[in-house]
């Protein structure tokens, strides 16, 4: 077995076995999901099924880009439409699957990430034309983040390997290093080969530091989650997080949160 179906297979399985729970703690009537595949194109391979009329979506490619799941792993943040029939952001390569097979009005769809990549995307979705409101939403992200964790675990890399510091890792250490030399010259060279790796955006005095508290927010915006949602996850207040953002933002000299999120990813901070 390859190590691209070993990793395929894995997300599948976990996917699977939580279907059950979203659909009871969102109330969404129809949940869904599979494993990303690479093969000649990108593509999500829709495989575990609850709550659905038929088995429309069973064995379905959905290819990067294409509707509503393709769209969110080529954007790589939840995706969310409240009537798929009308919606003009997506394309409609599976209208006969979603809307008239499956009756199927509002869709959200969630990617799961690990590290920079997509593996799987996670759906849910409304009939009747009903909407799907913030809480179903938050509590798709809140799972859908317990997933991501547990694939993290189940798909680390080789004991071998164990040692070994992921790219944001080693641009955070070498950073750190660079802010702890007292001689200018060398701090000064070391400063250069970090954002000759990390790219401009992490050209940043090497004596920027986030708070934890600002460094788990940021982290949640770069999966593409609300206030709201970081709120909930981090058990504070939506406005206790607006301030951790906004202290973010201006350490590291930005003027919104998805660009405080990417600064602080390339620079090794989060």
């Amino acid at each position: 077995m390859s190590a691209s179906t070993a990793t395929t297979d894995v997300v599948r399985r976990l996917v699977g076995s939580r279907l059950d729970l979203l659909r009871e703690f969102t109330g969404l009537p129809a949940v869904f999901g599979g494993a990303v595949e690479h093969g000649s194109t990108e593509r999500i391979v829709i495989s575990e099924l609850r709550g659905t009329l038929g088995r429309t979506l069973d064995g379905l490619a959905v290819q990067r880009g294409r509707g509503l799941g393709g769209l969110a792993l080529a954007r790589a943040r939840p995706c969310l439409v409240s009537d798929y029939r009308t919606n003009a952001t997506i394309t409609h390569h599976f209208d006969s699957q979603v809307v008239d097979g499956e009756q199927l009005t509002g869709v959200l769809a969630f990617p799961l990430r690990v590290g920079a990549d997509v593996v799987g995307v996670v759906y849910g979705a409304s009939r009747d034309g009903l909407p799907i409101g913030d809480v179903a939403v938050r509590r798709t992200g809140g799972i859908v983040r317990k997933l991501e964790v547990e694939l993290s675990r189940l798909l680390a890399p080789p004991r071998a390997e164990a040692g070994r510091l992921s790219t944001q890792e080693a641009l955070a250490e070498l950073r750190d290093v660079a802010a702890r030399q007292t001689d200018p010259e060398l701090r000064a060279r070391l400063m250069r080969a970090h954002r000759s790796l990390a790219g401009p955006a992490a050209d940043l005095p090497p004596d920027v530091r986030l708070a934890p508290r600002e460094q788990q927010c940021l982290a949640l915006v770069a999966t593409g989650a609300t206030n709201a949602q970081i709120a909930e996850e981090l058990g504070l207040t939506v406005e206790t997080v607006k301030t951790y953002l906004r202290n973010a933002m201006r350490r590291l000299e930005v003027g919104n949160r998805t660009a405080a999120a990417h600064v602080a990813r390339t620079a090794g901070l989060i």
